[in-house]
């Protein structure tokens, strides 16, 4: 990404993005919330599952920001969100409980990587929605948030 050699265009040809960020996110995010689930002891299905949502959601989100429009965007950024849904119900409850049955210590440590791991997600939808859905950023602006 620092070589510019990372970017598209989105919406038009009027705002660069990084897309190389998208392929990042695609093996990270759904790899971390099958590790999350093996940490808490979940059902391998549930783990499954979870992982395909997280990967659908970023799909979407790729798909809003090279969209040809607002009317096009906004509803795969819902759809994107939406998707995130069922991670937040098995980080924050299904995989938790497994967690604390598990051993308490092992709640402990899922509790506080969970946590975090909800925050970043929720965190990048804001941003999303402030640079590529609104286009309101610059892309360094963006990168740096």
């Amino acid at each position: 990404m620092a070589l510019g050699g990372a970017t598209m265009k989105g919406h038009d040809s009027v705002r660069q993005f990084e897309w190389v960020r998208y392929a990042a996110w695609a093996l990270e995010a759904p790899l971390t919330v099958f590790a999350l689930g093996l940490l808490a002891g979940a059902h391998w299905v549930d783990q499954i599952w979870v992982s395909f949502a997280t990967l659908v959601g970023i799909a979407a989100g790729f798909a809003g920001a090279v969209s040809g429009g607002y009317n096009a965007t906004w509803p795969l950024f819902t759809f994107a969100v939406a998707t995130f849904i069922p991670v937040f119900i098995a980080l924050a409850f299904t995989f938790r409980r497994a967690a604390h049955r598990s051993h308490p210590e092992i709640g402990k440590l899922y509790d506080i990587l969970a946590f975090g791991s909800l925050v970043l997600y929720a965190g990048y939808a804001i941003v999303w929605g402030v640079s590529e859905g609104g286009m309101k950023t610059t892309v360094n602006q963006e990168v740096i948030m």
